[in-house]
C-alpha cells in the first residue's frame, strides 16, 4: 500500500504527464493589432504561446513578432522642393496632368502645401492658385483648388460662413471640434474679414438654447489645452459626466466637454467605460435629445478616436449609411479637414471599419466639381 508521499508524488507525476501532453503542441495565442514602430516606416504584431508550466518539457512562453511595412509612414513626406519643381514642369506643359498635380499636392499636409505655395512664388515669380486655375479650367472648380491650398483657417472660414446660414448646428460642431485654440482664433479673424461680425455673435443670432451654448463653446478658443493628468481628475469628471448625463444636464456635459484638455479627457472617457460597463456617447444619445445631441457626439466622437471620427463622416456624406443620401459639399469638406494632417490613416480606418475602398468609392459615387482633386486624396501613395 502507497504511503502519503508516494501518493503525492505519482499524482505530480501523472499531472506533469498530462500537462506535457496537452501542452507539446504550444499553441500560440491570436495575434495582436498591428502597431507602428517608433521610427514611424514599420508596424509589428505580437503574439504569445501559452505560458510555460513547471511540468512542460517545452517552454511555450515565447513571443513571436512580425513586421511590415507602415502604409503612413513618413517616407511618403513630400520633398517640398522636388514636388514644386515637378508641378511648375506640369503646368508649363502644353497638356498638363491634372492628375499627376494632384497626387503631387495630396501627398503631405495643408503645412506642406502651404509650404508649396510659397516656394512656389519664391521661385517662379508667380501664384500657384492662379497658375493651378488657368491650366486647368472648366476641368476643377476655383474653390476645390482654394480649398486645398489655399490653407484650412480661408477653408474652415467660408464653410462655417455657409453652415451657420443653414443653421446646421451637427456640420459646425465637427467642423470646429477638429482645431485647436490657435486655429480657431485664425479662423475667428478670417470669418470677421470675411463677413464683418465676429463669429460668436453670428452663432448667437442664428443658435440658441444648448445648441447655441455648445456652438460657441467650441468657436471661443479657450479649451485648456496644458493641464496635467491626475487620477483623481479624471475620476472626479467621469463621476461628474455620468450624473450629467443621468440627470439629461446638458449645461454640466459641456462644462468638462468644452472646457477639458483632449487628452485628459480622452483618459476621462476610458474612466467611464471602465466604471460603468458603457461608452459615454450611449448615455448621451439615450439622455440627450434634439440637434444638440449630435454636437456633443462629435466632441466626444472625434477625441475618442480622430480617424474613426473623420472615416465615420465621409462614410455618411457618400450617402451610403442607412437613410442617408450624397452631400458633395460635405464630401469636399470632410476630405479637406481630414486632409489637415494626412488622410492616410483616415483611409486605412475607412478600409477597416467598412471593408471598402475610399477612392473607389469617391470615384463611383462623388461627381461634383472637386473629384480629379478628391480622388487623389483618398488614394494611398
Amino acid at each position: 500500500m502507497l504511503n502519503t508521499r508516494e501518493l503525492l508524488i505519482a499524482l505530480i507525476y501523472s499531472t506533469c504527464y498530462f500537462v506535457i501532453q496537452s501542452e507539446a503542441s504550444c499553441e500560440p495565442s491570436p495575434w495582436t493589432q498591428w502597431v507602428l514602430c517608433l521610427d514611424n516606416d514599420q508596424e509589428y504584431r505580437v503574439r504569445e504561446t501559452q505560458k510555460n508550466d513547471a511540468c512542460t518539457s517545452t517552454p511555450c512562453n515565447h513571443t513571436s513578432a512580425e513586421y511590415r511595412e507602415y502604409q503612413c509612414s513618413i517616407l511618403k513626406t513630400p520633398n517640398v522642393d522636388q514636388d514644386t519643381r515637378a508641378v511648375r514642369s506640369e503646368l508649363m506643359s502644353l497638356d498638363p496632368n491634372i492628375t499627376m498635380v494632384a497626387e503631387k499636392l495630396a501627398k503631405g499636409s495643408a503645412s506642406d502645401r502651404l509650404r508649396m505655395s510659397k516656394y512656389y512664388k519664391a521661385a517662379y515669380g508667380s501664384d500657384l492658385l492662379s497658375d493651378l486655375s488657368a491650366s486647368f479650367v472648366d476641368v476643377v472648380d476655383d474653390n476645390c483648388w482654394s480649398s486645398l491650398i489655399g490653407g484650412t483657417t480661408d477653408h474652415v472660414a467660408t464653410s462655417l460662413i455657409h453652415l451657420i446660414q443653414l443653421v446646421n448646428s451637427d456640420h459646425v460642431s465637427a467642423l470646429l471640434i477638429t482645431n485647436d485654440n490657435e486655429e480657431i482664433e485664425r479662423i475667428q479673424l478670417q470669418y470677421k474679414r470675411d463677413t464683418g461680425e465676429s463669429l460668436d455673435d453670428a452663432i448667437s443670432q442664428r443658435f440658441s438654447g444648448d445648441e447655441s451654448r455648445v456652438l460657441r463653446s467650441l468657436a471661443s478658443g479657450q479649451r485648456d489645452e496644458y493641464s496635467a493628468i491626475g487620477t483623481a481628475d479624471v475620476e472626479g469628471d467621469a463621476y461628474d459626466l455620468r450624473q450629467a448625463t443621468l440627470i439629461s444636464d446638458a449645461h454640466e456635459i459641456l462644462r468638462i466637454l468644452g472646457a477639458k484638455d483632449k487628452t485628459h479627457l480622452n483618459e476621462v472617457f476610458n474612466q467611464y467605460k471602465s466604471t460603468y460597463g458603457r461608452w459615454v456617447q450611449y448615455h448621451i444619445r439615450r439622455k440627450i435629445t434634439g440637434s444638440v445631441q449630435a454636437s456633443l457626439l462629435n466632441i466626444v466622437d472625434y477625441i475618442s478616436d480622430d480617424e474613426k471620427f473623420c472615416a465615420v463622416k465621409i462614410f455618411f456624406a457618400l450617402g451610403l449609411a442607412t437613410g442617408t443620401t450624397l452631400d458633395e459639399q460635405a464630401v469636399e469638406r470632410t476630405l479637406v479637414d481630414c486632409a489637415k494632417v494626412s488622410l492616410c490613416k483616415t483611409v486605412l480606418k475607412y478600409q477597416e471599419i467598412y471593408n471598402r475602398d475610399l477612392a473607389d468609392d469617391i470615384t463611383n459615387i462623388y461627381h461634383g466639381p472637386c473629384a480629379p482633386l478628391l480622388v487623389p486624396l483618398a488614394t494611398l501613395q
